[in-house]
């Protein structure tokens, strides 16, 4: 038992049993999934419309894209621009403000059908795992521009890459 952490909480008087432990390297934080080898980690605060509705989670994969009011391009400096730079982006973690109690309302839900139908509030804190280039890029992105996710399974089909301008919106 040496070198052990509890792997779930303990109650004071409980028996303290060694398949309640674990390694602590084994172990992430609640609510977030392993960073994958020879990867790291970037949050981005973002408004809930800005991540799907507030509907990501860890573990799901998204697309990000990147707006610029002007200069993204160099042969079109005043001109707006967007293109979903990342495709299937780990996520590792979702922070969020703490949602309003069923107990308020006088009615109950469960946390799924809250979670789903409930609009969220304040900012996102969203955390993914990228290589060091990529984190610099969404860095770079956030600070300069916005971000937006699009909620992107393994199966979503990839387009070619297109920087969209608005004469590209309305083709």
């Amino acid at each position: 038992m040496d070198g052990k952490v509890a792997a779930i909480e303990l109650l004071p008087g409980e028996a303290l049993l060694g398949a309640r432990l674990a390694d602590p390297a084994t172990l992430s934080a609640p609510g977030s999934v392993a960073v994958p080898k020879g990867m790291q980690e970037i949050s981005v605060q973002l408004e809930a419309q800005r991540v799907v509705g507030g509907r990501i989670a860890a573990g799901d994969t998204v697309g990000i894209v990147v707006l610029f009011d002007k200069g993204a391009l160099k042969d079109a400096p005043d001109v707006e621009t967007g293109q979903e730079v990342f495709h299937k982006v780990l996520v590792t973690s979702v922070q969020r403000s703490v949602a309003k109690t069923a107990g308020a309302t006088g009615t109950s839900t469960d946390a799924a059908e809250q979670a789903n139908t409930e609009l969220p509030t304040g900012q996102l804190l969203v955390t993914f795992a990228r290589n060091d280039a990529d984190a610099t890029k969404i860095a770079f992105g956030a600070h300069f521009g916005s971000l937006w996710l699009t909620k992107e399974p393994a199966t979503a089909t990839e387009g070619a890459p297109l920087v969209v301008k608005k004469p590209e919106l309305f083709r």
